[in-house]
């Protein structure tokens, strides 16, 4: 085989190796914009909303220079979104878990009192979730801080626990205030059931809070707008810094 041609494979194999890093970059991106979109359509705040933007945007310009083969350019954007997205995991789940926990100890009181044996089971499994929530955060807090890609993994584990410990939350309560109706249910608690029980039996004063939880633990949307689907719709690139970048480049 003539010299000449190693230099040739060694050059494919580094760009083979660039394509794959990038293409399973955009692959883990939508899991992590997915497991937040629903917390910030419902519950995110508007400087949350703003990370939320930047961050699908970077991902969306990584889409266009992975397109273009332009790998190493992708991965650098696919990396800041996911810079963006770590900050915006840690801080809505510190938010959520806080907000959630004051539920859960508004309502124990009113749980605890009714004896009701099954409504006590339930919000212990939502204390257990949002336990397990608090104690995979730690963990991913201090993997290394380059590790973008398994800190996230962590995050959404924690999400997960946390929308699992608002149903958990939710259901506690409706065993109390309508035990009879959610005992006709059998068990077989769907979305639109529950958001029935809500609206007919929950307390005025914390019927919308019980809505959105409950919105929110099943990855729905208060609006019935994805945040991340609004974005695509209207991705307003035109003065974007790393959408001119990238057209200079492209020309």
């Amino acid at each position: 085989i003539p010299n000449s041609l190693y230099p040739q494979k060694a050059s494919s194999s580094i760009v083979a190796g660039e394509q794959k890093k990038a293409e399973k970059g955009l692959h883990d991106n939508k899991l992590f914009i997915y497991y937040l979109d629903s917390t910030i359509v419902n519950c995110a705040n508007e400087q949350d909303r703003a990370l939320f933007t930047d961050a699908v945007k970077h991902d969306l310009v990584a889409q266009f220079y992975y397109l273009r083969f332009s790998f190493t350019d992708s991965f650098r954007e696919i990396r800041t979104a996911q810079k963006l997205l770590i900050d915006l995991y840690v801080r809505l789940l510190e938010s959520e878990s806080h907000s959630t926990e004051k539920f859960l100890n508004s309502h124990a009181s009113l749980v605890i009192y009714s004896t009701d044996q099954a409504a006590s089971s339930y919000l212990h499994l939502a204390y257990r979730n949002l336990a397990v929530c608090r104690q995979e955060k730690i963990m991913a807090d201090h993997y290394k801080k380059s590790l973008y890609s398994m800190r996230l993994h962590k995050y959404i584990r924690c999400m997960i626990s946390l929308k699992e410990a608002k149903r958990y939350g939710v259901i506690a309560y409706l065993q109390v205030v309508a035990k009879d109706k959610l005992k006709a249910i059998k068990g077989n608690y769907s979305y639109d059931d529950l958001m029935k029980l809500i609206e007919e039996n929950a307390a005025l004063q914390h019927r919308e809070t019980l809505k959105v939880m409950h919105v929110d633990s099943y990855y729905r949307f208060v609006d019935n707008e994805s945040a991340h689907a609004r974005i695509w719709d209207n991705p307003q690139l035109d003065q974007y810094q790393p959408y001119i970048e990238y057209l200079e480049k492209s020309e």
